[in-house]
């Protein structure tokens, strides 16, 4: 079954976009999971294991092969978490601003992490 949103050609940015994006997690197979698209049913974000998680999936997607990339979503890529294919549990409120300055020195300069 290939992942259920048809076109994947732009990226997902508005509000009901992204909620469009977690229903199709949701509504997902396990093995649907590919290089612009990652979940997490659930991660503590706000200990250091969860956070090196982090860290290690958005250098996985910065270090993709651009043109590969660019295959999907314009070259975005999506980490989830609080879902999985058949499941909605949320994660519990952080300051996305307090998780980019934690992040930050993990990841220097990339852009686009928090926003």
């Amino acid at each position: 079954m290939p992942f259920p949103i048809e076109d994947l050609s732009r990226p997902f940015r508005r509000p009901s976009e992204l909620r469009r994006l977690v229903e199709a997690v949701r509504a997902a197979d396990d093995k649907d999971e590919s290089l612009w698209v990652e979940w997490e049913s659930t991660l503590d974000l706000t200990s250091q294991p969860g956070l090196l998680h982090l860290v290690r999936q958005i250098l996985g997607f910065a270090n993709r092969d651009p043109e590969v990339a660019a295959q999907w979503c314009e070259g975005n890529a999506y980490l989830l978490v609080g879902v999985s294919p058949g499941q909605l549990q949320g994660v519990a409120g952080v300051d996305p601003q307090r998780l980019v300055q934690t992040l930050q020195p993990y990841l220097g300069a990339l852009t686009g992490v928090g926003g």
